[in-house]
């Protein structure tokens, strides 16, 4: 949970970037939005759960009841929401909905790589996890989920300046992130009052700032940069 909630940290970064190199100009309200974000990322970080995952002497201990539903009610809905975004210019251009696509593969990527992580704490690795079709599949969802991130942000740019995708992205991840850890993972079963006051917080903030940016993207346009690749070349005014 504390590495997605770090993720908010590129949005500055990012941001930063495309004001010195791409000579972009960021309006106040997307500044605050990307202060918002990592805010919240650091209320994250210092409110996640500290104890760690149970581990696993199988991949299909992964699949518990609430793993299962999550599952059952992410996958079709994401499917059929990306097949109408990548076939939809409408849809392609609202703010929300590649960063929304983009934050759903990332939670699941994080999802199944703990998997991996919690395998190996009981030898579960090597030939031994290889020789497991179960072992397998969680390989070809971390894969799959990769791909269709890298494929949802070459999309994404071709209609939004990165600079506001990121952290419209970042924002709804982490709200995702508090969503699984409480009631799909559970990593909050033995966590204190004030820690998962700071999580929910943590989530909130991420949201307040991902709706920030996404409003301030809306009000000055959609069209991505056009500035020269190179330093200097030309200023280019493209509002967050």
């Amino acid at each position: 949970s504390s590495i997605t909630v770090l993720g908010a940290l590129r949005s500055p970064l990012l941001a930063i970037l495309a004001l010195w190199f791409l000579g972009e100009k960021i309006d106040g309200k997307c500044w605050h939005g990307i202060c918002l974000s990592v805010a919240g990322s650091w209320f994250g970080v210092l409110s996640a759960p500290k104890e760690k995952l149970h581990p696993l002497s199988n991949p299909m201990e992964f699949y518990t009841p609430a793993v299962v539903a999550y599952l059952s009610a992410v996958v079709p809905s994401y499917l059929v929401m990306l097949v109408v975004v990548m076939r939809s210019m409408k849809f392609k251009q609202m703010i929300w909905t590649i960063p929304f696509l983009s934050a759903v593969s990332f939670n699941v990527q994080v999802l199944y790589s703990d998997v991996v992580g919690r395998l190996s704490l009981t030898g579960f690795e090597g030939p031994r996890f290889w020789s497991q079709p179960s072992a397998v599949f969680v390989v070809f969802v971390i894969a799959a989920t990769a791909l269709l991130q890298l494929q949802l942000s070459v999309v994404g740019v071709d209609h939004h300046p990165p600079h506001r995708l990121i952290p419209v992205a970042n924002g709804l991840s982490a709200a995702i992130t508090f969503v699984q850890s409480v009631f799909v993972v559970h990593e909050f079963e033995n966590i204190s009052n004030w820690r998962a006051v700071g999580w929910a917080l943590s989530a909130l903030l991420g949201i307040w700032g991902s709706a920030l940016v996404a409003r301030s993207g809306e009000e000055h346009g959609a069209s991505p940069s056009k500035a020269e690749p190179l330093l200097g070349t030309s200023e280019v005014d493209v509002r967050c």
